[in-house]
């Protein structure tokens, strides 16, 4: 039996293998202690990989770890942040991305055949990712970054079923590395899979023997656990791949099984990536490759939240049902504290009586509890944006004053600039990677049209047009345009001649960028220009038709006013005569 990777020493990978896991674990395991304590807080359903690395998924998913958990509000903030932030900048029911051509000058972005192809291809990719499970995965992806402060998946194509499939990890299941520009470019990722997964993934020859074992005695349900690494492809240890395949893609068992053709050293398989498929949105980087987010920084909202609702539940039962104190003659006697229950006791010598009373005589203050629970729910709003994401249900609530439009506008301008920062790592980490596999998965599977003329060889970029970024992208650029367009109002009431200093075709160009509009709904400048000459042209052409109308209607009169002058003597000549003799002298004989 020849093996599978004729070309490769695989006991030299295997080793280098278990090198870079050690290095990748020893890295992590630092914030793994924070993420169990944040799942734990907010969303145990998140996290579980962190607490068992064995194959039974099926078991942890079943286990409920959310005894801790004394209240919704932190679960129920965090899936309404990563809900809004889905919806505001992946949204599936509007356009949130296009293409555009690497540093094309403004000629180039007003071809038509350029601009219809881009505005094409933009379509194709935007229904290639309604049809796959990528708008899915990105919720879950928004979930991890929120709380954990990154998320972590694998953009893949070519399977049978779906030409796109986004798979997300579960934080705890992965382990990554970035470059010094922090761009993501290494993933490792423990996946349990049961054996019938195995054989439908790699094939019988490639399965591990456990998986071929186990179909083969009708456990196709049994669970095994597989490792692989995502890195950039490296041609010395993995001469088998094509050169054209910028990411390897190592599968590996933690069993060592040997195989008729010598020692396997676990490898199940060696595959390849044209593009990076890693995908790796991170909220918050501040040091090292791994990040923090608004989970993180709300945790302490979240303790104080769970303390206080003991508290609040403490004093309800105090005041419900509250501590008595009995004489301890009626040790051992039964006390009936129910609604109309009666409790017989014995008569105290002197003819007193023994009295059951409340052990504290002052109420607790229940109120007092709520309302500052109300408080620290409050901030821990705050923390998760709920007030940028609802800014004018918001204004309307909590505020007595009446806002113009304007200046909610201005208000919702400022909370939207706190989140530059992370919409910029957001694309790089999560959108870029995300369309550059999309539009390559594209080309691999023939779904690219051929580019114009002179588009050859270009590179194109995205650029996004979400809620979020045009609102960010209108507070940097639009909103610079309208404020001068103000102050230039009032300078021209004041001086009108200074409209020649202002472009307003480049103005109007500007703001459509900034607002996203499709290309074929504004003219090229050669259009714009043509359209004008003839404009220019026609109201020549009627000038020039008034005129000679004029001229037709101002003809008879000048007739009888020649032939009067003609029939009038003048010094031995007529009138008309006299007049062409001076006006030739006084010109210098050029009439």
């Amino acid at each position: 039996m020849k093996s599978l990777f004729p070309d490769t020493d695989l006991r030299e990978l295997r080793g280098w293998l278990d090198r870079r896991q050690s290095a990748l674990k020893a890295a992590r395991e630092p914030h793994e202690a924070l993420w169990r304590e944040l799942a734990e807080h907010y969303e145990p359903d998140l996290g579980r990989a962190l607490l068992d690395e064995g194959e039974d998924a099926e078991r942890r998913s079943a286990d409920p770890r959310d005894g801790k958990l004394l209240t919704s509000t932190p679960r129920t903030e965090l899936r309404r942040m990563a809900a809004a932030m889905k919806s505001g900048t992946a949204n599936e029911s509007r356009q949130w991305f296009r293409l555009r051509v690497k540093g094309q000058d403004r000629a180039q972005t007003e071809n038509p055949a350029w601009t219809m192809w881009l505005d094409h291809v933009t379509r194709n990719m935007s229904a290639l990712l309604d049809q796959s499970n990528a708008y899915s995965g990105i919720g879950q992806l928004f979930l991890h970054c929120i709380l954990f402060g990154a998320g972590a998946g694998v953009v893949s194509g070519g399977h049978p079923d779906d030409i796109l499939d986004l798979s997300v990890i579960d934080t705890g299941a992965w382990w990554g590395a970035s470059t010094r520009r922090s761009r993501v470019d290494v993933l490792m990722r423990r996946v349990a899979m049961t054996a019938r997964e195995a054989l439908t993934e790699f094939g019988e020859r490639r399965s591990p023997e456990a998986a071929v074992r186990a179909c083969k005695e009708g456990r196709d349900e049994q669970r095994l656990v597989l490792w692989n690494l995502i890195s950039p492809r490296d041609g010395k240890r993995t001469p088998g791949l094509d050169g054209s395949m910028a990411f390897s893609s190592i599968w590996w068992s933690d069993a060592r099984p040997k195989d008729a053709a010598g020692d396997s050293a676990g490898i199940v398989d060696i595959r390849g990536y044209s593009y990076n498929p890693i995908l790796c949105p991170r909220w918050d980087i501040l040091e090292g490759f791994y990040a923090s987010g608004p989970g993180r920084i709300g945790l302490p909202e979240v303790r104080e939240l769970y303390r206080l609702e003991l508290d609040s539940l403490k004093a309800i039962a105090q005041r419900v049902d509250p501590p008595l104190a009995a004489p301890d003659s009626m040790e051992g006697r039964p006390i009936n504290t129910f609604p109309g229950g009666v409790t017989y006791y014995a008569e105290r010598l002197g003819g007193g009586a023994s009295v059951i009373q409340p052990l504290v005589a002052a109420s607790p203050d229940v109120q007092a509890v709520e309302h500052k629970i109300a408080q620290v729910e409050a901030r821990l709003r705050r923390v998760f944006y709920a007030d940028l994401f609802n800014a004018v249900l918001n204004v309307a609530n909590t505020s007595n004053v009446q806002m113009t439009a304007r200046q909610v506008e201005e208000m919702s301008g400022e909370k939207i600039s706190l989140l530059g920062p992370v919409l910029t790592n957001l694309n790089h980490g999560l959108f870029d990677p995300l369309i550059d596999a999309v539009f390559a998965i594209m080309v691999e599977n023939g779904l690219v049209p051929e580019p114009p003329e002179g588009m050859q060889g270009e590179e194109f970029v995205a650029e996004y047009v979400s809620t979020l970024h045009l609102r960010q992208q209108e507070e940097a650029r639009l909103g610079g345009i309208m404020r001068f367009s103000q102050f230039a109002g009032g300078i021209l009431r004041l001086s009108p001649e200074s409209a020649d200093k202002i472009d307003a075709d480049q103005m109007l160009d500007e703001a459509a960028q900034a607002l996203a509009v499709p290309g074929s709904c504004i003219r090229s400048d050669r259009d714009v220009e043509n359209i004008r000459a003839g404009r220019a042209e026609a109201q020549r052409a009627q000038m020039e038709a008034a005129a000679a109308a004029e001229a037709g209607r101002q003809a008879p009169g000048y007739a009888d006013a020649l032939k009067t002058l003609a029939e009038t003597p003048a010094g031995g000549a007529n009138a008309l005569e006299a007049l062409i003799g001076a006006a030739g002298q006084t010109n210098g004989g050029m009439l």
